[in-house]
């Protein structure tokens, strides 16, 4: 369902290239292009482009909402299902959602989220900043990851720096 999804987004999207590198002809020559506008309206293909374009479309929207409604009933898993977040993200996400059961949530380092900085280093699975190298955990996305996989956040082990509860 999520290649059918992205196949579907993505034929719209170079549709909507096509057509509008297509326009661009009117800003040259409105009165050429009126002249190809209008031959153009008579093909007889044109009926079939039309009715593929809204199937595209209606399959589009179906599967964007099936995946919506399978998320939404996923709970806090949400984000790992779409594949769309960053690590950081996620984090903020499981931390609203504990804040609003009335649980503690967790606390985590970051200041940039741009990958400059540094300071949102933690152990992902055992592995510093996660399974990706040369990269800080606010530029590691959930897609790095199985879905359903369990992971272990840990903070840095250095004795300079214990881990604190706040």
């Amino acid at each position: 369902m999520g290649i059918g999804s992205a196949l579907s987004g993505l034929l719209l999207v170079l549709f909507l290239v096509v057509h509008l590198a297509g326009l661009l002809p009117a800003l040259i020559a409105p009165v050429q292009f009126e002249h190809y506008a209008t031959a153009l309206h008579r093909q007889p293909w044109l009926t079939t482009l039309e009715v593929c374009l809204a199937a595209t479309t209606a399959m589009h929207l179906s599967f964007t909402t099936a995946k919506t409604l399978r998320n939404r009933g996923a709970g806090n898993t949400a984000e790992l299902r779409s594949h769309r977040g960053q690590m950081l993200e996620a984090l903020d996400q499981l931390n609203e959602q504990l804040i609003s059961s009335g649980e503690r949530p967790g606390s985590f380092e970051h200041d940039c989220r741009e990958g400059i900085c540094g300071s949102c280093g933690f152990l992902v699975n055992g592995q510093a900043h996660g399974p990706r190298a040369a990269t800080s955990v606010c530029q590691l996305y959930l897609r790095e990851f199985t879905d359903g996989s369990e992971l272990t956040l840990d903070p840095w082990r250095a004795k300079a720096f214990p881990p604190s509860k706040t």
